[in-house]
């Protein structure tokens, strides 16, 4: 009893760390993947508010123009009534748009983008840290990471087949949070 009482006291000063500690996040779909040159392949760009009520997003993507081209970008699905930006080209994709309130809330998909694999190499996808995700109550960014996605494309006339290496952020629930913590303390 006498132990947890001060575990207790310095739990509770860390729960509002804790409450933050699973990150609003944009993450690309699929993440894992294979590709000859001269496919074409879908990347879906989703964004996940953890229950907030969220009224803009802006997704800024860069990848590497000598590798990969965009044929197309769909923003169909997308969460919002206003479409700010829809625009790609030369290694750049810019996606933003928003919802007056209460905005919107849950797991949605803000853009489909139909790619062609130019040349083999490693492709990375990557958020540049303009993106955001903004609160509808106070319009602050809780956007936290920009997770990045490498595919591997193969040369067609080879045939060769091997692995797409993602990089997805590691985010723990509040819960996990605090258990590893606890555990490290005892």
């Amino acid at each position: 009893m006498k132990i947890i009482l001060p575990l207790l006291a310095i739990v509770s000063l860390f729960l509002p760390f804790l409450a933050q500690a699973n990150a609003f996040a944009l993450v690309f779909s699929p993440v894992e993947d294979t590709y000859s040159a001269g496919d074409t392949f879908v990347v879906e760009i989703l964004v996940d508010t953890q229950n907030q009520d969220v009224n803009a997003v802006a997704a800024y993507v860069d990848y590497p123009s000598d590798l990969l081209s965009v044929v197309s970008m769909d923003m169909k699905d997308a969460p919002f009534m206003f479409i700010v930006e829809q625009n790609y080209g030369a290694g750049k994709i810019a996606i933003s748009g928003g919802t007056p309130t209460p905005g919107f809330n849950g797991v949605y998909r803000v853009a489909t983008i139909e790619f062609q694999a130019i040349a083999p190499g490693d492709a990375t996808l990557s958020f540049t840290g303009d993106s955001a995700v903004l609160l509808d109550s106070d319009n602050t960014n809780i956007l936290q990471g920009q997770p990045q996605t490498t595919v591997r494309i193969t040369n067609a006339s080879t045939g060769t087949a091997s692995s797409v290496q993602a990089e997805t952020p590691q985010y723990r629930s509040p819960l996990e949070t605090l258990l590893a913590f606890l555990k490290g303390l005892l």
